[in-house]
């Protein structure tokens, strides 16, 4: 995986949602180094801790590892935000959800870093917005 260009928020056209899957991303990866993209999808579709209000507006779901987008999927009319369960720590109680999209094989987004967008080495999703 290389680190081609630096998303810039110029390079932003659509409403994009990056998922974090340094975690999970190693299992998609097969004995001969290639990516197994259903495995990928799978890494990437849940569970995460997003605001059902916000998320409608997001077009495109952006798997990132190490800083840099893996993937990306389109979320299209008629996909849908399910329910996958809830987290409960000492904190707080905190519920979460998948997506159902299909990848975008060619996208304009695939291979960018985005790592100038992200705050923490904790974070797990992170809202861009188009400019208007």
């Amino acid at each position: 995986m290389e680190k081609n260009n630096k998303l810039t928020e110029g390079d932003v056209k659509d409403n994009l949602l990056l998922v974090n899957i340094n975690q999970s991303y190693k299992k998609a990866i097969d004995c001969d180094g290639s990516i197994d993209r259903e495995i990928l999808y799978w890494a990437a579709k849940e569970s995460w801790p997003v605001d059902l209000n916000v998320v409608k507006d997001v077009r495109y779901i952006c798997p990132v590892y190490k800083g840099v987008i893996v993937e990306t999927f389109e979320l299209t009319e008629g996909t849908s935000w399910y329910f996958a369960g809830t987290v409960v720590t000492e904190k707080r109680r905190q519920d979460r959800y998948g997506f159902c999209g299909h990848p975008i094989v060619e996208s304009i987004y695939n291979n960018m870093d985005v790592s100038g967008h992200l705050t923490s080495r904790q974070w797990l999703h992170r809202y861009l917005w188009k400019q208007k």
